[in-house]
């Protein structure tokens, strides 16, 4: 028969109901300060948005959509008027304006060039975020032979999708001040 086995007095005094309450407080304190505050900087991503327009005998589709590390991504898809790409688009150009705002002028253009993606789609990823406020957006297809066609889209954006929920992002400590009791 084994004999039980002797354990030694620990040298520490066992937690008390107070120390393990001022613990938990203070964790709850971190946690909460990280849900408080709202991160500087830190903005949701709009939700994506898909328009289709035709334009003299082109129908365009324009797709604004935002990847997982925030980066935007503007979509044309370009279709004749018998459905088919047609085979004599040289260039595909986005044009982004701001609209003016209640009085204030209208911002200056950018122009990103698209890239094709074959079977007549085309894409530009960055260049210009889009977060809030309402914008011009121009799909400028430039074909061989013919006039360029120009298929203009606006797309708002809400102020309040813009802004993020709180979020903790290594947020330091504030500081605490805890009494221990014995």
């Amino acid at each position: 028969m084994a004999l039980p086995r002797q354990t030694e007095p620990s040298s520490r005094p066992p937690a008390s109901p107070g120390r393990f309450c001022c613990v938990l407080s203070l964790v709850c304190g971190l946690l909460g300060s990280c849900t408080a505050s709202p991160q500087p900087g830190f903005r949701l991503p709009p939700p994506s948005q898909a328009q289709t327009k035709t334009c003299g005998e082109l129908r365009v589709r324009f797709t604004l959509s935002y990847g997982q590390d925030d980066t935007p991504t503007y979509t044309a898809s370009v279709r004749n008027s018998a459905g088919q790409p047609p085979t004599t688009v040289s260039r595909v150009l986005f044009a982004f304006t701001p609209l003016p705002d209640l009085g204030k002028p209208s911002g200056t253009t950018t122009t990103l060039v698209a890239a094709p993606l074959g079977e007549g789609r085309y894409r530009s990823s960055g260049g210009v975020r889009l977060y809030a406020d309402s914008w011009q957006i121009e799909v400028i297809v430039r074909q061989t032979g013919t006039a360029e066609v120009v298929c203009s889209f606006e797309v708002h954006l809400s102020s309040v999708a813009a802004v993020a929920p709180e979020r903790c992002l290594h947020r330091p400590a504030g500081r605490f001040m805890v009494e221990v009791t014995s």
